[in-house]
């Protein structure tokens, strides 16, 4: 049974990171780490480990379906869920096999419905 819920939030955009950083607040038991660079946000799961990663699409220094590509090598079980306003690239998702779509501006209750989707799935992997 996992305990406290590890997240990575990337995103270029601080107000994503405030809104992801804000709901993940009122649900509690979860440890949040953001990061604007990708880089810098794939060092940390390297060590960190996170149940769930939420990624935006469209960032300068590298976009966030090269960075799940690079994470999914890491053959990591995280969780990507991509946060952005560019349903255009859906069908490019899939080949990072995403676990969910968060479209921006981010709903609270749709966060909390992903996020709680999440938490049992990844409740059921360590049981």
């Amino acid at each position: 049974m996992v305990d406290v819920i590890r997240c990575v939030a990337i995103d270029d955009e601080p107000l994503a990171l405030q809104v992801i950083s804000k709901f993940c607040n009122r649900i509690g038991n979860i440890e949040l780490l953001t990061y604007s660079d990708p880089l810098v946000g794939l060092d940390v799961i390297r060590q960190t480990k996170p149940h769930i990663a939420f990624l935006d699409i469209e960032m300068e220094n590298m976009d966030g379906i090269h960075t799940a590509l690079l994470l999914r090598d890491l053959a990591l079980p995280v969780l990507i869920v991509y946060v952005s306003a560019h349903e255009e690239y859906l069908k490019e998702l899939f080949c990072t096999e995403p676990f969910r779509f968060l479209s921006k501006p981010i709903e609270r209750k749709d966060f909390r419905e992903v996020f709680h989707s999440a938490c049992r799935r990844i409740q059921s992997r360590s049981a």
